[in-house]
Order: structure tokens, then sequence, then C-alpha cells
């Protein structure tokens, strides 16, 4: 048995281990920036060493790190099972077949084991750990139980209702496609179809997922434009002197985004950067937050949300909850109750990928830019970014505050500059500026965008309307620069339905 002075003693010959771009070492010698007084602490049955892993490409740039501190038992630390544990590392990083730290404590892990103790012992361990069992795999035998009791219904039955509900969206689809291309003066994919057949397919136990861990509910999906595939929302009249493209409007929502549907905190929309053409994808936009990309179709967003789930249950899934505790409920069952609903929600996602294969390859035919290209295009610091014929936004200043005093002669030369380019030719700067003026109002307090309030209209909104009105009609985006008008002569109109309902 060793202490910690002499296990860093025997560690310090081996370390900094470096191979093939790994490096193995004393976390405070690997990372600089970890924080601890000692590279082995130590106590009357244990010593807790602080590693870490860096590893670098073949260029030198860094790729990513990982950090232990593994309290180990020192009745097993001897110095020849230290050594032995020593060169198998290096062994191991000679070769990067595999991922030599994928799983953390792992390699630290062996050294707890007493069936370890040689060179090769080590080495073979260390090539092929054992696995613990996945989540998944601890409860899968339970699942088909749960299934028959929350959703009865026969596969055969489920499959057959999720294509009737697809049938019957894409039998609506060009009467609901050519209210949008009046309305909004856009064009409407087939996967809007798709999404609301989704969602009208969904069993009882199917819905519980994305509505009590997504905020998506039955009435959410009843706000946005994919309502307008049921025959009853097709015909709710509108309120006098309303516009359809502000239905449930917030302040800052870009023009190229209509809605879709919502959550509780968060809306989906698709993501328009030509009027005449397929979308690029879909985008989240949160309560005061910025808009993202988060898929080319919201299928593919639902599919990588329940994987993300189901991959990371303890991080998503805590079974912790007020009602938990009145009901008095173990947290474990209820963690593996929503593991279970997450499950039964994917699978209806993968039969509906699988229904719409087609119908995603006729809707990507008519794309200016694939999902993958546009993604890769320049962001802006609201979100997504711009794209146009001569480029995006790639290289564009911007003020970091738009509210402030000190802010006021930055924000102006910015304007100058805008439409300088814009006069020049060049609208791209006069549409990302412009869009970032637009989305400034998310930081203001919502009273501004009442009708009852009092006080000066929000700052450099004039100026929004100017740079975007003029840089979409450049583009020939006629349709995006009249929602413009139509926002902007609406401002405080804030989340509101523009419809009469019955």
């Amino acid at each position: 048995m060793i202490g910690a002075i002499e296990f860093q003693e025997i560690a310090n010959r081996f370390f900094p281990l470096t191979r093939r771009g790994w490096t193995v070492g004393w976390s405070r010698d690997v990372m600089p920036s970890e924080d601890h007084k000692t590279c082995v602490e130590e106590t009357e049955d244990s010593l807790t060493l602080h590693l870490a892993a860096l590893e670098k490409d073949e260029a030198g740039a860094f790729l990513g790190a990982q950090t232990w501190e593994a309290p180990l038992k020192r009745e097993l630390l001897t110095e020849a099972r230290l050594v032995a544990w020593l060169e198998a590392l290096g062994r191991v990083l000679e070769t990067k077949e595999h991922e030599p730290f994928g799983s953390v404590d792992w390699c630290l892990e062996t050294l707890e084991d007493p069936r370890y103790n040689s060179v090769e012992e080590f080495e073979a361990y260390l090539r092929n750990p054992s696995v613990p069992l996945t989540y998944f795999e601890q409860t899968d035998a339970e699942y088909p139980e749960f299934v028959r009791s929350h959703r009865p219904e026969p596969r055969g039955v489920l499959l057959q209702n999720r294509a009737q509900a697809l049938e019957k969206a894409l039998a609506r689809h060009e009467g609901v496609a050519a209210r949008f291309a009046r309305t909004h003066g856009l064009y409407l994919p087939k996967q809007a179809a798709v999404t609301f057949a989704f969602f009208d397919s969904l069993t009882s136990a199917e819905w519980q997922a994305p509505k009590y861990l997504m905020g998506i509910s039955p009435s959410n999906v009843g706000v946005g434009f994919l309502s307008h595939y049921s025959e009853e929302a097709f015909a709710w009249p509108l309120k006098d002197g309303l516009d359809e493209r502000i239905h449930y409007l917030r302040p800052e929502t870009l023009p190229e985004t209509p809605l879709m549907f919502i959550a509780d905190f968060a809306s989906f929309a698709f993501f328009f950067d030509d009027p005449g053409f397929h979308p690029s994808g879909v985008v989240h936009s949160k309560m005061d937050h910025q808009t993202r990309w988060i898929g080319e179709t919201f299928l593919d967003f639902f599919r990588d949300w329940a994987d993300e789930v189901l991959k990371h249950p303890t991080l998503h899934l805590t079974g912790e909850s007020g009602v938990t505790a009145q009901l008095g409920l173990d947290p474990a069952d209820v963690v593996k109750r929503d593991y279970f609903l997450v499950r039964m929600f994917k699978e209806a996602v993968e039969d509906f990928l699988e229904l719409s294969k087609d119908i995603r390859l006729e809707d990507r035919a008519k794309m200016r830019r694939s999902y993958a290209e546009r993604t890769l295009l320049a962001g802006q610091p609201g979100g997504v970014g711009i794209a146009t014929d001569l480029g995006d936004g790639e290289g564009f200043e911007f003020p970091s505050d738009y509210h402030s005093s000190e802010s006021r002669p930055a924000v102006l030369e910015a304007v100058a500059r805008a439409r300088a380019r814009l006069r020049e030719g060049d609208p791209r700067y006069a549409l990302a500026l412009g869009r970032e003026l637009h989305g400034s109002v998310r930081s203001l307090e919502r009273e501004v965008f009442t009708r009852e309030h009092q006080g000066p209209p929000p700052p450099w909104q004039d100026e929004a309307k100017e740079l975007l009105t003029g840089a979409y009609r450049a583009l020939g985006w006629e349709a995006l620069a009249r929602k413009v008008e139509v926002h902007h002569a609406h401002r405080n109109f804030f989340m509101e339905s523009v419809f009469d309902f019955p």
C-alpha cells in the first residue's frame, strides 16, 4: 500500500503521457484551468486522483478533454500494480482505433479491481472495458407490458390510422397552401401537412411526452397556421381590421418565420429565405431568446429530441416535482414512466418519417439550398443569419447594445453604412442589421407593446422597417417586405388571435 506522495512520484515517471494526439497526466498540468492544490488527495483509506486527458488532431488543434476525480482504495494500490497500469495505458494510447476515454472513469476503475495486476491484464481490459447496461437495456423487458396497458391498439391499426391521417392532410394541402400563398405570399411545403397529420394521428398515450416534457399540446397545435388543415379552423372568420400574418405574433418575430404551432414558452416555424421556394428548414424561438435551427423538418427535431432524452435520461427526467411528492410517488417510477412515454413518442415519429420519405424528396427538389448547406452559413447575434445570392453576413459588425444612450452613435453609424450599401446594390447589411434592430425589442418590457402603453415607441423600429423593406424589395422578396409593413403597423398586437373563435 502506498501513500499520496509515493503515488505521485511513481506517476511522475510516466506523466505527462503523450501518444498519437492524446496527452494524459495530472489535470493541473494538462489543463491549467483546473483548480486544485494537489494531484493526489489522501484520506485514511483512499486516495483521490486529479487526472486529465487531452486530445488534439494531427495539426495540433484541440478536439476535446476529460477530467477525473476518482477515490481509490489504498489497500489495492501497490507500486507494482500502479506501474503495470501506467505501462498498459501507454500501450493503449499508441493506437486510436478505439475511443480510450469514451466512458468517464473506466481507466481508473481498473485500479480498483484486484483481478488486474499485470501489464497484459490491464491492457486487455483498457482495450475492451466492460460497459454498464444503459437505462434502455435495464428497462427494456418491462416496456412491452407498458405499451400494452397504455396503447392497446394493435400495430397494424396504428399504422393504418397514421396513413389515413396523412392521406387526409395531403388531400387538404392544396387548399391550405393556396390560402398561405394568398395571406402570407409564401410557398407552403407538404411537410406542413405531414406535421399536422403526425399530430392528428397521435394516440392519447403518445401525446403525453410532447405535452408534459415539451409543452406541446393539441391546443398548442391549434394556434398556428397548421390549424388550417382542420376544416373547422379553416372556416374561422377574421376579426375586423386584422391580418392573418399577425396571428399570435411576438414583437421580435422575424419576418421569415410564419408561426406553425407553439409550445408553452416557444414558437415553431418554417424559415423562408425566399418566398417562392421551399423553406430552408425549421426553427425554434424561445421567449426572449434567439431563433435557432432545429432541423430540416419538425419530425427530424422530434426524433432528435427523443433520442437525446433516451440517451441521457438522468439529465432530462428527474421524476421529482410537486405532483410527485403530493401523490406520494416514487421518483424512479415516474422516470421510468416518462422514459417509456418518450419511447412511444419516438416510435410514432419514426413511423411518420417512413410514411413521408417520398414527400421529403419531393420537397427537397423545391429548396434553393439544402438544410445542411444553409446551416453552415454565418449566423447573427439574434440567431439565424441571412442567405442571398450575393452571400451571407460573414464579417458584418453589429452594435453590442441598442437601448443605451452610449450605444446610439454606433447604431447611427451602422444604419448609415447599411443605407449606403443598399444604395450601392448590396442589400445584405441592410437585411442583417434590419433584422437585429427589429429583434432588439425582445429585451424590452412587454408593456411597451400593449394597447394601453402611453410612453415613447420602441427605439430603432422606423430604421428596422426601412432597412428590412428596402433589402427585401432589392432582393425581389415583396411578400416579406409587406409582412414587415403589416407587423410594424401592429406593434401593440402581442400574442393575440386574429380569429373570431366560435
